[in-house]
C-alpha cells in the first residue's frame, strides 16, 4: 500500500520498470472492475491496520512509507480532483476541505482513502521517507536493501497534468489551521513543523 498523493504511483512505476514485483495494485477501476466493486478503496491504498491483517509480514523483503507535508498533500488532492472536473463545478478549496473532512468522519475510505492521515498507513517495521527529500533516497535504499539495480535516472512524475488543467492553491491561515488540526497525528509522527 502507499499513502495517496505522496509519490507512490511514481515509485510503483519505477519498480515495475525495473522488474520488481509490485502486486496488489489496481491503477484504474476498469483494470479489476469486480475487485474494485467489492473493496472500499483500491488495493494499493489500504492502510496499515488492513494490510497488517491481510499480509503476513514475512511476505515482504522491505517495507517503507513515503509521506508528505499534509498541507501539500491535501492541496495536491484538491488539484487532482479539480483537474478531473470537466465542467468546472469544483467547490472552492476551503469549502471542499470542510466537506471532505466531514465525509471522512462518516466514511474514512472517502475518495479512495486519499483523505486518511498518513500515520494510519505506518507500521512499526517501516522505513520512513519524506517526499520533500526527493525520491533518490527511496530508490537507493530499495537498491541496497534488495540488492538490485534500479534505474531511476528519469524518475517520472506520473500523475502530473497539462498546464492548462492546473490550478494554483494557497491555503488561507484558517485553512492551514484546519488541515493541521485534522492531520495532527501526521505532524507529530513524521516531524512536520
Amino acid at each position: 500500500s502507499h499513502v495517496p498523493k505522496c509519490g507512490g504511483t511514481s515509485v510503483e512505476r519505477v519498480l515495475r520498470r525495473n522488474s520488481s514485483e509490485t502486486g496488489w495494485i489496481s491503477t484504474h477501476p476498469t483494470n479489476t472492475p469486480f475487485l474494485n466493486k467489492l473493496m472500499r478503496c483500491s488495493p494499493q491504498h489500504i492502510h496499515a491496520a488492513l494490510a497488517d491483517q491481510i499480509f503476513p509480514m514475512s511476505s515482504f523483503d522491505y517495507r517503507f512509507i513515503l509521506v508528505r507535508d499534509p498541507v501539500h498533500r491535501i492541496v495536491s488532492k484538491y488539484r487532482m480532483e479539480w483537474g478531473r472536473r470537466k465542467d468546472g463545478g469544483m467547490r472552492p478549496f476551503g469549502t471542499w476541505l470542510e466537506h471532505v473532512f466531514s465525509l471522512y468522519q462518516k466514511n474514512a475510505f472517502v475518495l479512495d482513502n486519499h483523505i486518511r492521515p498518513a500515520a494510519e498507513f505506518l507500521s512499526p517495521d517501516m522505513h520512513v521517507f519524506k517526499l520533500e527529500d526527493g525520491l533518490d533516497a527511496v530508490f537507493k535504499a530499495i537498491s541496497n536493501r534488495l540488492e538490485i539495480d534500479i534505474d531511476a535516472a528519469r524518475i517520472p512524475h506520473v500523475l502530473s497534468r497539462p498546464a492548462d488543467r492546473d490550478i494554483s492553491i494557497t491555503p488561507t491561515p484558517d485553512e492551514v489551521t484546519l488541515i493541521r488540526e485534522f492531520y495532527a497525528k501526521d505532524y507529530e509522527v513524521f516531524g512536520y513543523a
